[in-house]
């Protein structure tokens, strides 16, 4: 099996080279290893959001339920702790990577609302948005933060009313969004 080195497989060597360029002290080499490591996160985990928002809305027989991707154990594990190392680095140098701080609770609220856990997921949303606050020059990350609150926040009145064709909305509005980049 080859991987790619955008593959998650391939983030945890990314992450322990920054820590080495770290103790190194090579602090921009490290931080261009964090940023990619998030990237490659928030890449995967925005590809499941996708997938899954596309098969709730596959016409099914009765008797079939949608598949779901999901993060196993292992991902789901690693996911966790090297996402909240990333985001504690840039927490420590939110003064110089303003953007990228807030991509690190951007990225940690997709973990956890693939993981089912909507309440940290919309935290996490939210305190991207403050974060991001004062990064005028990086619309597009602040588009992709709204973006996600409202599929967010209509996949949450999806379910609590289960209107019909909300879902489908939602999906709609997430994967043909003329904004959303590629």
């Amino acid at each position: 099996m080859q991987l790619s080195p955008v593959d998650i497989a391939t983030s945890g060597a990314y992450f322990y080279m920054a820590n080495v360029f770290l103790d190194l002290g090579k602090v921009d080499k490290a931080e261009s290893l964090y940023k990619k490591v998030l990237d490659i996160w928030h890449d995967y985990l925005d590809e499941i959001i996708e997938y899954n928002l596309e098969e709730e809305e596959r016409p099914k027989s009765l008797l079939e339920t949608p598949s779901r991707r999901k993060l196993d154990a292992a991902q789901r594990a690693e996911a966790l702790q090297v996402l909240a190392s990333v985001h504690t680095w840039y927490e420590q140098h939110a003064d110089d990577h303003r953007v990228q701080f807030s991509h690190s609770w951007l990225t940690l609220g997709l973990l956890h609302y693939v993981l089912q856990d909507k309440q940290k997921a919309k935290l996490y949303l939210e305190t991207a948005v403050m974060a991001a606050s004062g990064t005028e020059n990086n619309t597009e990350h602040n588009k992709e933060i709204q973006k996600f609150l409202k599929l967010f926040e209509a996949s949450n009145e999806a379910t609590l009313k289960n209107v019909p064709g909300t879902k489908s909305r939602v999906m709609n509005y997430y994967i043909h969004d003329p904004s959303r980049s590629s």
